[in-house]
Order: structure tokens, then C-alpha cells, then sequence
């Protein structure tokens, strides 16, 4: 029998912890992020945020305003990210999460979580599907372990573990990144969505962000689940490895670009396409 491996059969534009970036005219920005890919035809975007609650709550609603017109306009589907919330911002990261999906009505169609305490809270009080977001991935990812990174992966959530946990909890879809230099999509979750993040891969995160630091004082720096003005939209920080590496620091997360990555699946997934390369380079000048 033909062993088929399948590609992407949907494309989706991430601008999740970005969009405080994107100033002036929204469509001529996503438009002119578009025109710079190697891929088009998207058909949904992402917005929001995975790795800080502040950036999720403190980004101008305005923005995502703009974000849901846009879909609208250009008849896109819309899914919404949730980071894991601290504690002091759990109540007005769900309020925030309300508005937007009252707002986006008719978009929104999917919700994508990043800790286990949302899968409890959201089928109680939203008729919208759930997606396991990539931080409650807890593969191993390193590119500086060349005999590591260079196996064919599979995640864990492909076991029968996570399938009886994800059907337990009625989650509609999984989002991977790619981990190593070739990963493997199997047939074990066909009632699942698949999402993979490319080309850059969510490495780690933190809770101590380094740009909440820029202007306090030394007393005030470095601080756990430290309040901020996204001063994160001003800048990346990239760290250079031995092995010819390059890790990159957006906001509280470490992520690496992993574009050679051979996704190798046996089902049909969406490919979320992330635009830190543009941002890079913008920076650079």
C-alpha cells in the first residue's frame, strides 16, 4: 500500500504577540507581511498572545478592532490566543477574552489555551472550540544538541495518554512546533485538528521578562510577573551559539528558526505561519 504523506491544507497568519508592533494602516501592514512570504492563501488569522498576560491585556483593543475588521473584510476566521493568566490577571484575562470574542462573533470560531486550568473554565461558559496550544507541549526542543535534534519526533500527545485526555476534555485541535529537523504527524488523532507553527519554534519561556526592565531602576528590574508598556514592541535580542545557533528572545519567550524542518504526516493540518522575520530584519535597520 502507498505510505501518502500529506501537506498543509490550510494556512494561518500568526500575529499573536506582534500586533502592538503593527502601527498606522492595518491592512497595508498584513498585506505587506503577506507579499513577503513564500506562502499565501491564508485563510485565518491568529491574535492575541502565548507567552504573557500583560502583552494579551495591555495591547491597544484598538488594534485587535482592527485585526477582527480586517478578517471580516477579507472573509478570514479568526483564533483567539489565551496565555496562562498569573493570578492577579486571571479575572481580567477572561473579562479581556469575553470582549473579543463578543466583538469578533461570527470570526472567532476557535480559542486556543496555553495552561489547564482554561479547559475546566471554558466549556463551562463559551460554545466555541479548544485548541491545546503549544505551551502545554512539553516535548523536548533544542537545536544545540545536534543528535537530539536531528531524530524524527513524534509529540507526546499523540499517545494514548493525551487522546484519552483530550477527548475527555473536548478538545478540537493540537498546535505543534518543529522541534527537531524532521517531525511526524500520525493517523492516532483523525477526530483532531493539527496545527503546526513554522518557521520559528517556541523554544522556552519565562516568567521574568527582560524589556519590563528597560527604564526602572536597579531595585525595580527583574522582577516575577512584573507589570510593563510592552516595551517588548521595541526590541529582539538575539544570542549567538556555538554550532553556528542563533536563539532569539521575543518578548518572554526563546524561539529558534527552524524553516529546513521536514513535517512528515499522514492526515491533512493547518500550517501557522509565523513573521519574526520581517521583525528581525526591521530591527537590523
Amino acid at each position: 500500500m502507498m505510505n501518502i504523506q500529506y501537506s498543509s491544507d490550510e494556512k494561518a497568519l500568526n500575529l499573536c504577540d506582534i500586533l502592538g508592533r503593527l502601527d498606522g494602516n492595518i491592512n497595508l501592514w498584513i498585506n505587506k507581511l503577506i507579499n513577503t512570504f513564500t506562502i499565501n492563501d491564508f485563510s485565518r488569522i491568529y491574535m492575541g498572545s502565548y507567552y504573557c498576560d500583560h502583552y494579551f491585556l495591555y495591547t491597544n483593543k484598538d488594534k485587535y478592532k482592527n485585526i477582527i475588521n480586517y478578517a471580516r473584510d477579507n472573509k478570514l476566521k479568526i483564533t483567539l490566543v489565551i496565555p496562562p493568566l498569573f493570578e492577579s490577571n486571571l479575572e481580567k484575562g477572561i473579562a479581556c477574552a469575553y470582549d473579543l470574542l463578543h466583538e469578533g462573533d461570527g470570526l472567532i470560531d476557535e480559542v486556543t489555551i496555553n495552561d489547564w486550568g482554561m479547559i475546566d473554565y471554558f466549556p463551562n461558559h463559551f460554545c466555541i472550540k479548544l485548541n491545546m496550544g503549544r505551551l502545554l507541549q512539553k516535548d523536548n526542543r533544542d537545536p544545540r544538541y545536534k543528535d537530539f535534534f536531528s531524530e524524527q519526533h513524534i509529540h507526546r500527545c499523540f499517545s494514548n495518554y493525551y487522546k484519552k485526555l483530550l477527548d475527555e476534555n473536548n478538545i478540537s485541535g493540537i498546535e505543534l512546533d518543529c522541534t527537531h529537523s524532521s517531525i511526524i504527524i500520525p493517523k492516532t488523532l483523525l477526530d483532531i485538528r493539527v496545527s503546526v507553527h513554522g518557521p520559528w519554534t517556541y523554544m522556552s519561556m519565562g516568567s521574568i521578562c527582560i524589556y519590563s526592565s528597560m527604564g526602572k531602576k536597579i531595585s525595580d528590574k527583574f522582577r516575577f510577573a512584573d507589570k510593563c508598556s510592552c516595551e517588548c514592541n521595541k526590541a529582539v535580542v538575539q544570542m549567538e551559539c556555538e554550532g553556528n545557533i542563533n536563539l532569539y528572545r521575543f518578548g518572554r519567550s526563546i524561539q529558534f528558526n527552524n524553516n529546513n524542518c521536514k513535517i512528515i504526516s499522514k492526515v491533512p493540518y493547518r500550517y501557522i505561519y509565523s513573521p519574526f522575520n520581517q521583525l528581525i530584519k526591521e530591527n537590523k535597520t
